[in-house]
């Protein structure tokens, strides 16, 4: 299969989704580098191609690139400022880069157009879990996602941590047990969460902020 694709895309005839499906088959088989290669041709045959520019972006993340992730993501994030998937990819990319303005503006700009994004919602009140001033914000912002979706073991356990670092033990305590119900195969980071509010729920001493 990989031959055959790369005759056909080595040939100039290929369209877009052809690319596409080469950097997946690649991905599928480890081969990080290759697909990357694969994606930045991909990139300068079909420049205006969204698709190929968010699987570019994707694939710097997954490579442990986050530099190049984030110098891909921001460009996407400005050519399509209308699509709330990129500027959710953006925004991720960004936090994950510690770029947090950038962050809270993309996952703002999705909520001003869709309150109900559970993903932005999760994504957002994780942003601001660190600062004491906007923890009620946050905590806010979770609970309206796991409202919108219950079974979000992610966004529960994002409410466990804003709750620990808010003080709220029990509240801590009682999140992250929902999302170890939820979720029983994330029970290792789930169970290191749950260990670390116990410790402090214990000694009866409140977090400090991290």
């Amino acid at each position: 299969a990989e031959k055959r694709l790369r005759q056909v895309i080595e040939s100039g005839q290929a369209v877009a989704r052809l690319h596409l499906a080469l950097a997946t088959l690649l991905k599928e088989q480890h081969r990080f580098a290759d697909s990357i290669a694969v994606l930045v041709d991909a990139q300068k045959a079909f420049p205006q191609n969204a698709e190929i520019q968010k699987e570019l972006v994707l694939a710097f993340d997954r490579n442990g690139q986050l530099g190049r992730a984030a110098e891909e993501g921001r460009r996407l994030a400005q050519a399509y400022p209308h699509d709330l998937e990129v500027q959710k990819l953006w925004g991720r990319i960004a936090l994950a880069k510690g770029e947090f303005l950038d962050a809270e503006t993309a996952f703002r700009l999705v909520l001003s157009v869709e309150p109900n994004d559970k993903d932005a919602l999760n994504d957002l009140a994780w942003l601001l879990r660190d600062d004491p001033q906007r923890r009620v914000e946050a905590i806010s912002l979770a609970r309206r996602a796991i409202a919108i979706d219950p079974s979000l073991a992610n966004t529960w356990d994002t409410l466990a941590e804003i709750y620990f670092l808010d003080g709220q033990m029990e509240n801590a305590l009682q999140a992250i047990d929902h999302a170890m119900e939820l979720e029983p195969d994330m029970d290792r980071p789930f169970q290191k969460r749950r260990t670390k509010i116990l410790r402090t729920f214990k000694s009866d001493d409140a977090p400090t902020t991290r």
